[in-house]
């Protein structure tokens, strides 16, 4: 992959007041993921949703970032551990990178059992779980993991010490 300008993600949470008139003042808190390489990123984040609540008559005030947080992304993985094409399947789940696994069913076409075998036999320092968090998020980590997997990935670079327990997310 060729060597691309990463833009920063973040983890931002916000409270802030919403008012209506007539109406007792809400806290809102707002929480999300924000790609940018602005050096106020709880501001960047606040601009990035502040209209959704100012419509009409309605009004904000009183911003606390309570929260910013460095993330890593799937794209900075890819660019630091140059994962291995899945050449077994040629799935095109994860840019192709993605590995299936099967419980050993016994069947020699089985694809899942060919695709596991092939991550099992890998130095486990290349090889990465992706977990499914809540249904609806994913993050990327070293080593083989078992619960609430999704599916794996081998990578051409083994994990460096810095990254052994650091997640990577992956945003869709």
């Amino acid at each position: 992959m060729e060597n691309t300008q990463i833009i920063p993600t973040y983890h931002v949470v916000v409270e802030f007041d919403w008012h209506y008139p007539s109406q007792p003042v809400n806290t809102v808190v707002k929480e999300g993921i924000i790609q940018t390489a602005s050096t106020d990123v709880g501001q960047a984040f606040i601009d990035s949703f502040k209209e959704n609540y100012e419509i009409g008559v309605c009004t904000t005030s009183n911003f606390v970032v309570t929260k910013t947080e460095r993330v890593f992304t799937f794209e900075e993985w890819i660019e630091k551990y140059n994962p291995v094409d899945n050449e077994i399947s040629g799935s095109n789940s994860f840019e192709g990178y993605a590995f299936d696994y099967c419980n050993d069913c016994g069947d020699p076409e089985c694809v899942a059992c060919m695709e596991w075998e092939f991550v099992k036999q890998q130095d486990p320092k290349c090889v990465w779980t992706v977990l499914s968090e809540d249904d609806e998020e994913y993050a990327i980590y070293s080593g083989f993991h078992w619960i609430n997997r999704f599916c794996y990935f081998v990578t051409n670079k083994p994990v460096e010490d810095e990254d052994v327990s650091k997640p990577y997310i992956v945003i869709e």
